[in-house]
């Protein structure tokens, strides 16, 4: 399970909401071990280059720091979907189906926190504007 902080209008509103995304363990694992060992390594590397600086705090971001635009990351499920040979998944099949899950397995108590009926319509919007 991943736990974030994001809403398409923050910038706007200055408020954030609570978003909940399930991945595979096996895909959980390797995130775990990126975010232990890989980008401690890469920061040590990056200041040694350049003293102070940061590296993106963004899990999919380009190696000069920027996020990658929205369109990067449905290009590379579908991509995966095409090799994999399965039918083609986007970015808001993702977030449906985290929840769907999150409907599921928590309480209504525990889902007052995740804004989840508003974010699936949100998240199919942005999904449409692609």
């Amino acid at each position: 399970m991943i736990y974030v902080q994001y809403h398409k209008g923050q910038q706007q509103s200055g408020a954030y909401k609570d978003n909940i995304r399930f991945i595979p363990k096996a895909i959980g694992d390797l995130v775990l071990l990126y975010i232990a060992y890989v980008l401690p390594l890469r920061q040590l590397f990056l200041r040694q280059q350049k003293p102070g600086a940061l590296i993106s705090p963004y899990l999919w971001a380009k190696l000069d720091g920027t996020v990658w635009v929205d369109e990067t990351l449905s290009a590379c499920l579908r991509k995966a979907c095409t090799r994999a040979k399965v039918p083609c998944l986007h970015t808001s099949n993702w977030r449906q189906f985290a929840a769907s899950i999150t409907k599921e397995k928590f309480s209504t108590k525990e889902r007052a926190n995740f804004d989840i009926e508003e974010s699936v319509g949100e998240d199919i919007e942005d999904e449409l504007d692609l």
